[in-house]
């Protein structure tokens, strides 16, 4: 399972939803959407209907999405843990 966590600097929500999940032992990998400046990943986002971030994409071993978000959920966190 690969997850993806695209991620703000100064983003409360980011920083909640990074702590959860390295409590709950959930390899992620960061992007930062304003430090790598990739304002055509932040317009790929919106066009995929996100409006808050953290953005967390969960795909399985073949590539498939598993799940997605934006904003900090607890409930996915912990759904995301028992599938890992």
């Amino acid at each position: 399972m690969k997850v993806i966590v695209y991620t703000k600097s100064n983003c409360q929500a980011c920083r909640m939803t990074k702590r959860m999940m390295k409590e709950k032992k959930i390899d992620f990998e960061e992007r930062f959407i304003d430090v790598d400046n990739s304002p055509a990943m932040l317009n790929k986002l919106r066009e995929e209907g996100y409006a808050a971030f953290p953005v967390v994409k969960v795909y399985n071993d073949q590539g498939a999405m598993l799940d997605n978000w934006d904003a900090f959920h607890v409930d996915r966190i912990n759904r995301l843990e028992k599938m890992v």
